[in-house]
């Protein structure tokens, strides 16, 4: 007993130690508009972003006081080439509407908390910590974001989102799903989504090596019957370009090769209609959607479907995990 309550004892002692030299570091910028975005770099292991309605952009972090010698006093820390400029281990810097925050891991500072006007549009990349865990909430600005293996949780919003994956999980959870731009959100793990009940949206679901879960009513999309070489032939808005003696198509703003694929860097000569029957466009790339009434999916195996009458795109990919897509109760 009198062991354990040594032991004990050092434990408090310790816990209470650093308790005493951890302190709370703040960083605050003015930074408001939905004109706004912020870029932002993480290499910590948690990492919190919260939409708030003020006009500033909060920076918050817990700052262990004894990993600093007394030599470094007056002295700016530089961590992968980020320099500390805020007082909180993150170099902020601000070139017009953009703002770039680096927050590279450090032994110093922990428990970051980044608080931003929710009608900024954000864009966050991992950049040195490929098994992190991010929460972003309460944004109504766009959401875009790139990981490798970390864990991202995105709860309450409203904005667009596009977000990629690696083998970390996605879960998201929409206030609503804004309908003035298309969503994307893919991953090679599990993606976890869930929608207000009256959410219209055009489903596009693609589980590759996994399953489709949802308790939603997904309606069949028709798809659009393929191109023809009729169709193409008789078509006066497809044009014919050449570049380097190669030909080339333009349709509804778009430019193909001969094979059907999309390049981009062509230059636009005057003229309509194919130079030779060899030379027209593979009609079977020109459809992007199966024509079978048994399989209302893609060409590539995704599944369409469109919940509430349809609405906005919401294209959701998980190349070796299950897609789960839920009504929010």
């Amino acid at each position: 007993m009198k062991n354990f309550l040594k032991i004990s004892l050092c434990l408090f002692t310790s816990i209470n130690a650093f308790a005493q030299t951890a302190t709370k570091a703040t960083y605050k910028q003015s930074f408001s508009g939905a004109d706004k975005k912020i870029f932002i770099s993480s290499g910590i292991d948690n990492l919190i972003i919260e939409g708030t309605s003020g006009t500033e952009v909060i920076l918050e972090s817990d700052k262990d006081e004894r990993n600093f010698p007394a030599e470094a006093e007056g002295l700016k820390l530089v961590t992968f080439g980020a320099v500390d400029n805020t007082g909180i281990g993150a170099n902020v810097t601000i070139e017009g509407n953009i703002m770039k925050i680096k927050i590279p891991k450090v032994k110093s500072y922990k428990n970051f908390v980044l608080k931003i006007p929710n009608e900024i549009s954000i864009n966050v990349a991992e950049n040195g910590n490929k098994y992190a865990k991010w929460q972003i909430s309460n944004m109504k600005g766009d959401v875009e974001t790139k990981t490798s293996f970390s864990t991202l949780n995105i709860n309450n919003v409203s904005g667009p989102i596009v977000a990629h994956g690696g083998y970390g999980k996605i879960y998201i959870v929409y206030d609503q799903l804004n309908q003035g731009k298309p969503n994307s959100i893919s991953s090679s793990g599990a993606i976890d989504i869930t929608l207000p009940t009256i959410t219209k949206a055009n489903l596009k679901l693609q589980a590759r090596y996994g399953e489709v879960f949802s308790d939603f009513d997904i309606l069949p999309l028709k798809a659009e019957p393929a191109k023809t070489l009729a169709d193409l032939k008789d078509d006066k808005s497809v044009k014919t370009i050449v570049k380097d003696n190669q030909i080339f198509y333009v349709k509804d703003g778009e430019t193909y090769d001969r094979f059907g694929k999309k390049v981009s860097g062509a230059k636009t000569i005057s003229g309509t209609g194919f130079m030779s029957p060899d030379d027209v466009v593979n009609q079977n790339n020109w459809a992007t959607t199966s024509t079978s009434d048994d399989c209302n999916c893609t060409s590539d195996g995704a599944s369409l479907g469109i919940i509430n009458g349809g609405g906005v795109s919401l294209s959701i990919k998980s190349d070796y995990g299950n897609i789960y897509l839920r009504k929010k109760k």
